[in-house]
């Protein structure tokens, strides 16, 4: 899946040793698992504001609160990354470091976000990669409501 593939790529361009790899696998897919359920309440978000957006007694003021939901949802997204980013670099050498953070730096530079970068989203990353298989199909399984 996209995790292994992930961890493949940095395995191959860090040399990283089985106990780094390990490590690295279990945590990816602890956070793979958390992204496909926020993406999931994402996606889910983004359908009530389209909904109301169509609706003709909706304005800006009355879909704000969906769009403040929805803010919040891809700011946890990124804060995820970034704590996934530093767990990692915990597991690394300093030289390790220098070229993990070279190709981050070179990948959120792209654009898309630290997240999707991280998890190897559609124009490159780590490995190629969406969400893992079953989670965050948008049905708003589990989603916040207000």
């Amino acid at each position: 899946g996209g995790s292994e593939e992930t961890t493949s790529a940095i395995e191959e361009s860090l040399a990283l040793s089985p106990a780094q790899v390990h490590t690295i696998r279990a945590k990816r897919q602890t956070f793979n698992s958390n992204w496909g359920r926020i993406d999931g309440e994402i996606r889910a978000a983004r359908e009530e504001l389209l909904m109301a957006l169509r609706d003709d007694m909706s304005d800006a003021t009355s879909v704000s609160p969906l769009v403040d939901e929805l803010t919040q949802l891809q700011a946890e997204l990124e804060k995820s990354a970034v704590r996934q980013l530093f767990q990692e670099k915990r597991l690394l050498t300093s030289q390790q470091q220098d070229q993990y953070f070279t190709r981050v730096e070179n990948r959120m530079r792209e654009g898309c976000g630290c997240m999707r970068r991280l998890r190897g989203g559609r124009q490159g990353g780590f490995g190629q990669g969406g969400p893992p298989a079953g989670a965050g199909k948008g049905r708003g399984e589990g989603r916040r409501r207000r």
